[in-house]
């Protein structure tokens, strides 16, 4: 029970961290690039991590 309680509370915190970003991009009229090389306005939060994960090594090799 307690499981099935963490795997919905983390796919609710997806779902929401996704319409952030996707509100984000929105709002500012902006877009990133996608899996495909083209621009998009509703990324998955998976690609967006991703990203991230790029900007946080770039960080710590110059950090």
């Amino acid at each position: 029970m307690a499981l099935i309680m963490v795997m919905t509370l983390s796919l609710m915190i997806y779902s929401l961290a996704e319409k952030r970003v996707r509100e984000a991009l929105a709002t500012h009229k902006v877009s990133i690039w996608d899996q495909k090389n083209k621009p998009t306005r509703y990324p998955t939060i998976r690609w967006v991590f991703m990203i991230f994960e790029d900007v946080l090594l770039s960080w710590e090799l110059t950090g």
